[in-house]
């Protein structure tokens, strides 16, 4: 659902809200609050009527499969310890060399 509110105009909303709010006539707050909301969307559905748009879903790729996300988690693990253990060599190196 949207609407398309940057096509509005401006000035022929805001008098078309002030008339229907004259037509108001009530000393509750909530029906007042109520009627005001009434009176915002239908003016909203006159300047900017709903659009319902068709979702794309979620589709899945059909050649990912669970054995392809299975080994993309390993590979990402591995990645992971790699990263680690060469991090770990450059530490070692840089603290036990004598020119660095």
């Amino acid at each position: 659902m949207s609407r398309t509110l940057k096509d509005i105009d401006v000035e022929k909303f805001a008098s078309s809200i002030k008339e229907a709010v004259k037509c108001i006539d009530s000393d509750d707050p909530l029906t007042l609050l109520h009627r005001y909301s009434q009176v915002i969307e239908s003016t909203l559905d006159v300047f900017a009527p709903v659009k319902f748009r068709k979702s794309k879903g979620n589709h899945p790729n059909p050649w990912y499969t669970d054995v392809i996300h299975f080994e993309r988690i390993l590979r990402r693990k591995a990645e992971r310890k790699y990263v680690k253990q060469v991090l770990k060599l450059i530490d070692n190196y840089s603290n036990h060399n004598p020119r660095g």
